[in-house]
């Protein structure tokens, strides 16, 4: 099907579409995939090859391509603003990530129609890698992943700045919370930890915030204040 698609394409038979392509959303998926090699390393044990292979060819199709592609699409602002703005709306978009990543993250468990595009993520049960943090389907790598960017930029509308810090530090802890070697360590009280993510893997525990702010423990402690 995809040769008969680029016969039709080189015959003119079919419009050539250009498709954007970001290279700051390819720097941070190369550092990411990188990353994940190297956390990677730190492991004890591994899931099955074949497991482990198909993850990681998600890992660097979703890392390398569809990010990029995502990033570039959602145009970010680019005017100049304060060092407390840019500051305020990495955070912003830190938070309005996490939060529409909670709300995805519960669908693709609670509705049954939506849990096959879970389903792959979960194959890594037993032993989790840090490489699986990516290693999701393309359908979950849009919704879950880069949805709430978009809904983010759209929002806020931050700068490039912004937008490239906030999807670091996404992407950064999703990595930390996939790690097994990190689960024994402490962790910042309002987000969540590796321990906490690595027993939803293994249970599936409805713990659904991931992978930076844990909003069942800021609720129960906003409500226990009042």
């Amino acid at each position: 099907m995809i040769g008969l698609i680029f016969f039709l394409m080189k015959q003119k038979m079919v419009p050539y579409v250009k498709i954007p392509f970001s290279t700051k959303g390819l720097q941070i998926g190369s550092a990411t995939v990188l990353a994940s090699a190297i956390l990677d390393q730190e492991q004890t044990e591994f899931p099955p090859n074949t497991l482990y292979a198909e993850g990681w060819t998600l890992v660097l199709f979703n890392l390398l391509y569809v990010g990029p592609v995502i990033y570039a699409c959602v145009q970010p602002s680019y005017m100049a603003k304060s060092l407390f703005r840019n500051v305020l709306d990495t955070c912003s978009m830190v938070v309005i990530h996490s939060g529409l990543y909670n709300v995805v993250h519960r669908i693709m468990h609670r509705v049954r129609a939506f849990r096959p595009i879970h389903n792959i993520h979960h194959q890594f049960k037993d032993v989790v890698v840090s490489s699986s943090a990516n290693a999701v389907s393309v359908q979950e790598f849009l919704w879950a992943y880069m949805m709430p960017f978009v809904v983010g930029v759209h929002l806020i509308h931050p700068t490039e700045s912004a937008l490239f810090a906030s999807t670091s530090i996404v992407s950064a802890f999703n990595l930390l919370v996939h790690s097994p070697h990190l689960s024994t360590q402490k962790w910042i009280s309002w987000f969540v930890s590796p321990s906490e993510h690595l027993t939803h893997h293994k249970t599936r525990t409805p713990s659904y915030s991931a992978p930076t702010f844990h909003w069942g423990r800021i609720w129960s402690k906003v409500t226990h204040a009042k």
